[in-house]
Order: C-alpha cells, then structure tokens, then sequence
C-alpha cells in the first residue's frame, strides 16, 4: 500500500485527503521538519512545501479548494516506494510486509525464509524436503501457502507468486534491495 505524507496545517485539509484516500493509501500527517523518507508521494501547503513535494494551495499544483479527481490523479501516478518489501524477524516467529508485523507459526517462518533465500521459483517438492523432511504430502505446501497469503497479501497485493509445475517464490518488487 502506498504510504502518503501530508504536510499541511490545516486539519481540514488533511482530514479530507485521508478519507479520500481511505482503502487505498496510508495517509500520514507530517509536520515541518519531519523525516520524507519512505514517501510515495508527499502533499504540502504552498508555503511549507519541500523540494520534491506536490503543492496543494493557491499558486499550487492542486489550488485550493482541490477536487478529488485531481488528488486521485497525482496519488494513482505515484510509484509505490520504498515501503513494498517483506523482511523476516529475527526471533522465528513474525515477518514485516511494508512495515505491517505479521505473526507466523514456525512452519510458516520456515516456508517464508526458504522463500526469501531463493533467486526465483521453488519447487513443490524442494520446499517439501526444505521445510517438513519425510513423510509428508506435497499438498501440505498448497495448504501452507495459503496460510501466509492470508496473512501476508492484504490489501490486493500479490507477494507470492506460483507457476503451475514450477513452484512458488517471492515478487521480486518486495525483495528489499541492498
């Protein structure tokens, strides 16, 4: 989900563009001086705007009052930042996905890191032996995929890929680089 900063004084201001936003962005408030690091996109008044932002005020990219098309149109051309990755937790127990902490049972941690480990796609059968051992059946993976789609892929996004007869891996725009 995108993440939104709004650098405004105005409540009014920034309470419209939130519930604007409801659903599809995470909306943040920001104040002069806050960190803009992580931001999709970042709106500000006029007269506080940082060098990259878009202006929201008269004079601005967006003159006051805006209308929703034109906050729709600016959101929808931001590039997802920074913040669409998925990290493992150091303890065995949780992963983070775009700084959401997911709770994971051991057998979830462990399919997820063999995952993450991988430079593409895993087969049904190299997870079976990576993650479970012997004596189990390979329908245990489908089972076990599921479960952290569910808890991994909300708000439409797809983390996990699959390809029928070639096995499951990670998108590789959540794969944090460097």
């Amino acid at each position: 989900m995108k993440r939104i900063g709004v650098l405004t004084e105005s409540s009014i201001v920034y309470n419209k563009i939130r519930l604007l936003l409801r659903g599809e962005c995470e909306v943040d408030r920001l104040r002069e001086g806050d960190g803009l690091d992580g931001y999709a996109l970042v709106l500000a008044d006029v007269g506080i705007a940082p060098e990259g932002s878009v202006t929201l005020g008269d004079g601005g990219d967006i003159p006051l009052p805006f209308r929703h098309e034109d906050i729709l149109a600016v959101v929808g051309n931001a590039e997802s930042g920074p913040d669409d990755y998925v990290l493992l937790g150091g303890d065995g127990r949780h992963a983070e996905i775009s700084g959401r902490r997911v709770r994971l049972t051991e057998v979830e941690y462990k399919l997820l890191a063999r995952l993450i480990r991988a430079d593409g796609l895993v087969s049904r059968e190299e997870l079976l032996e990576s993650v479970w051992g012997e004596g189990f059946d390979a329908g245990v993976v489908n089972v076990y995929v599921y479960y952290l789609r569910k808890k991994l892929e909300k708000d439409g996004k797809k983390v996990i890929i699959s390809s029928r007869g070639e096995g499951y891996g990670i998108d590789e725009k959540y794969r944090r680089k460097g």
